[in-house]
């Protein structure tokens, strides 16, 4: 599975991190701003991203749906990116899709 633990309902089925791949397959959605950025203005939009994934309906909603939720935020988003792009690259430089 390509995830960042192993899942709950599946618990003999190894993560990719478990075989050498760094690759987390999931909804990742990431919110930017312009370079250089009013630094207040970006404090203010990351509380307000934290604070909706800590609503208990919105929690409630991901739930009833099975959707994990694994909130990162500023360099540690960008550094998952970051360490997602190499793991696809090394995926792909040992076994192409042809």
């Amino acid at each position: 599975m390509w995830a960042s633990k192993r899942n709950p309902d599946l618990p003999d089925t190894p993560i990719g991190k478990e075989l050498d791949y760094n690759i987390i397959t999931a909804s990742s959605r990431g919110l930017a701003g312009p370079k250089g950025m009013n630094e207040k203005a970006l404090t203010k939009l990351r509380d307000a991203m934290v604070k909706i994934t800590e609503d208990p309906e919105f929690l409630a909603a991901l739930k009833k749906l099975n959707m994990p939720l694994d909130v990162l935020v500023g360099d540690d988003y960008q550094a998952f990116t970051a360490e997602q792009n190499d793991g696809y690259k090394k995926l792909w430089a040992e076994s192409p899709w042809q």
